[in-house]
């Protein structure tokens, strides 16, 4: 049993439970009082360190000295309720207690009465429980506009806090973008925002805009051998963390493969993995080029993604390989097709993925690939780094006060041929 005192003043002070601070809060005078209990520690990601209230009043405190002092604290949305051992019995919110009284007589009909009288009864958890059990316990709650209160208690069902589904969603959400911002810097050292090099066969640049934080859009460059390099955009389906998660899980298997053996068989690979991991309910589209400086010449392989252009003589063309490929991971089959092309001097590759196609204005019209296509095509002697930083000006102010929709990626290739020299460049301008 809990022992008690009263004070000169008459007013309730309740001896310390062991391992609980306790506090007591005085109502009136002579009146019962609110006090305060809690656990003297609390470690970890448990519930209890996520309690918005540690008041409570026992069980014989008058109801309309209870809402007196709800009404000079009105911080505190419930209070628990508890006999005299610190037993939790139920618990009071105070907008509804605040309800109560306003009907008509409602004053009149609770004055003098205890709080047994309206106590309820609440799903009660240990403190110590962890946060995301509970959280999938309570689950069908958390959906609800209205918070609902819960009571906390030691081992031995003493109360020692309350917590809602507000303090739950709270927690999940600082969580969350905890982790998402964990996610994203993890993310950027597998996708850079921008990627570039130049010698005097050829330049390039990629750039990476995401749409939120993380995102699908994945590029990657490797040099894999003295003259061959590796270039890779894909879009991976969806939005988000999982899409993120795939996208490193692509930037793990480039960095392990050995790309001597080919891009067909990496496509492959890719396709069996994400295939036999998700069963086609995520897929990636991409573009993979293999090129070879030695002969100017690049292997595609498309796995369903299309967005491949050649700038060549002032025009603009698409790639298309004879024979397509599937996104990777919507079937167990996937049959590498490849296509060879011998670049010419001057040439310049661009793959993109379709978040500048889709981006919208206000009016809900499209951006389109042709605005962007045509701009790269006549800016096509400026510096890459300078062309990219007008495009994404462009769709910004495109698409005003509208957000991002997707993902944006860009990929310039130019092929200046072996026997390019800066001068070359200087004349052409």
């Amino acid at each position: 049993m809990m022992n008690s005192t009263t004070d000169k003043a008459g007013t309730y002070q309740p001896y310390p439970i062991e391992n609980f601070e306790e506090k007591s809060v005085p109502i009136s005078e002579n009146a019962p009082i609110v006090f305060e209990m809690r656990p003297a520690t609390i470690h970890g990601r448990v519930v209890g360190s996520i309690a918005s209230s540690f008041y409570c009043a026992k069980m014989e405190t008058k109801i309309h000295d209870l809402a007196e002092w709800l009404v000079n604290n009105l911080s505190i949305k419930a209070v628990g309720v508890i006999d005299g051992s610190g037993q939790a019995k139920g618990v009071i919110v105070a907008n509804e207690l605040f309800n109560i009284l306003s009907t008509k007589f409602g004053r009149e009909l609770h004055f003098g009465k205890t709080l047994d009288a309206i106590v309820r009864d609440t799903q009660t958890f240990n403190y110590t429980e962890n946060i995301f059990g509970i959280a999938s316990e309570i689950s069908s709650s958390l959906m609800n506009p209205e918070p609902t209160y819960f009571l906390l208690t030691d081992q031995t069902g003493r109360f020692t806090g309350i917590f809602s589904t507000h303090d739950v969603l709270v927690y999940l959400s600082d969580i969350t973008n905890k982790d998402i911002n964990l996610a994203s810097r993890v993310q950027a050292c597998v996708v850079p925002k921008e990627k570039s090099h130049e010698e005097n066969s050829f330049r390039f640049i990629a750039q990476v805009k995401m749409a939120k934080e993380i995102g699908g859009d994945f590029y990657t460059i490797k040099q894999y051998a003295e003259d061959r390099w590796l270039f890779a955009l894909c879009d991976v389906s969806g939005k988000g963390m999982s899409a993120a998660l795939m996208s490193v899980a692509i930037g793990g298997m480039v960095h392990l493969y050995n790309f001597s053996r080919g891009i067909k068989n990496f496509a492959a690979s890719l396709n069996e993995y994400f295939y036999r991991t998700f069963e086609g309910e995520q897929f990636v589209t991409g573009i993979f080029l293999d090129f070879d400086k030695a002969s100017g010449k690049i292997e595609i392989c498309d796995a369903g993604h299309s967005m491949l252009y050649l700038l060549r003589g002032g025009k603009i063309r698409r790639f298309r390989t004879k024979e397509e490929n599937p996104p990777l991971g919507i079937s167990s089959d996937f049959p590498s097709n490849t296509g060879i092309v011998s670049l010419m001097p001057g040439d310049i590759v661009v793959v993109c993925t379709d978040g500048i196609e889709d981006q919208k204005n206000p009016a809900g019209e499209k951006y389109g690939l042709e605005r962007f296509l045509h701009f790269v095509n006549h800016k096509r002697k400026s510096d890459f780094a300078e062309i990219l930083q007008f495009v994404f000006s462009d769709i910004k102010d495109f698409r005003q006060n509208q957000p991002q929709d997707d993902d944006i990626s860009i990929l310039l290739f130019e092929y200046r041929g072996l026997k390019f020299t800066p001068q070359d460049q200087t004349e052409q301008i």
